[in-house]
């Protein structure tokens, strides 16, 4: 098979900073607000969305601030219809031309979140019908019914380059149970299960640690995220989520204990 060398040579591209969460505390619970920023790192693939392989380039972050070669460049407030749905996008150029693209058989893989790129959000492959001689639009779908849906769209642009545009939309898990309701997480065998949780604005989390050893459920790279005391074997930690957003956590004692909780309205 032949493989697009020339992309590896794309710089890896900076994430866009997300702004700490805030929080309110109570009893025994938690409660926590939004992250205002969607960020989500993104790369082609060689192999299937069932099987990725080898990275073959990164691509500018898929993120509510519009990433275009790695620059934000969304204009701040909206306009136009107020029943315009929000998306989440980026724009990659890759030095190579569309028709070597086709060459190969790759994906685009988009990840959780800079902290989580070992779990998926949404993948597809290149490939599809051609529009013209000069691009291609393919789907992508979602992984582990995340609700994020979107397009991505190869443009040849005729010097050697190719612009990879990536867009996505978030409609909501299917795995989400109605909001308010409880949804149960085990900590067992050093890890959280399930690890990717889809949840809703209201729901509570009940952490149960059904280790033999005490385990944290601490948000990532927020100082003043949650934080739970360290969950004794058979006891428990409850979240409450208020608002929509992304949060990564982890378990302080076993750091490579990690998870995300995705919310959605």
């Amino acid at each position: 098979m032949h493989r697009v060398s020339a992309l590896r040579f794309l710089p890896v591209f900076l994430l866009v900073a997300i702004p700490v969460a805030t929080l309110s505390l109570g009893s025994g619970a938690q409660t926590v607000r939004a992250q205002e920023i969607f960020s989500h790192p993104a790369h082609t693939q060689t192999g299937t969305c069932q099987q990725p392989g080898e990275i073959v380039s990164t691509l500018s972050p898929v993120s509510s601030t519009y990433d275009v070669d790695g620059t934000p460049m969304m204009v701040p407030g909206p306009v136009g219809s107020p029943d315009g749905i929000e998306i989440e996008y980026s724009s990659t150029t890759l030095p190579v031309a569309l028709a070597q693209i086709l060459e190969g058989q790759y994906v685009v893989d988009v990840k959780v979140s800079e902290d989580d790129q070992t779990h998926s959000v949404a993948c597809g492959a290149i490939g599809g019908l051609m529009l013209g001689t000069s691009d291609l639009p393919f789907g992508i779908a979602p992984v582990d019914s995340s609700g994020h849906y979107g397009t991505g769209w190869l443009h040849d642009n005729g010097d050697g380059t190719t612009t990879l545009a990536v867009t996505l939309i978030y409609v909501g898990s299917t795995a989400t149970p109605t909001a308010g309701a409880t949804i149960p997480v085990s900590i067992e065998n050093f890890a959280f299960s399930p690890s990717t949780i889809a949840a809703r604005a209201g729901d509570v989390i009940v952490f149960t640690n059904n280790d033999t050893v005490p385990h944290t459920v601490t948000q990532s790279g927020a100082s003043d995220g949650f934080r739970s005391d360290p969950v004794a074997p058979g006891t428990t930690y409850t979240l409450t989520i208020d608002e929509p957003g992304t949060y990564e956590f982890f378990c302080e004692f076993h750091p490579a204990m990690t998870g995300t909780i995705l919310a959605s309205e």
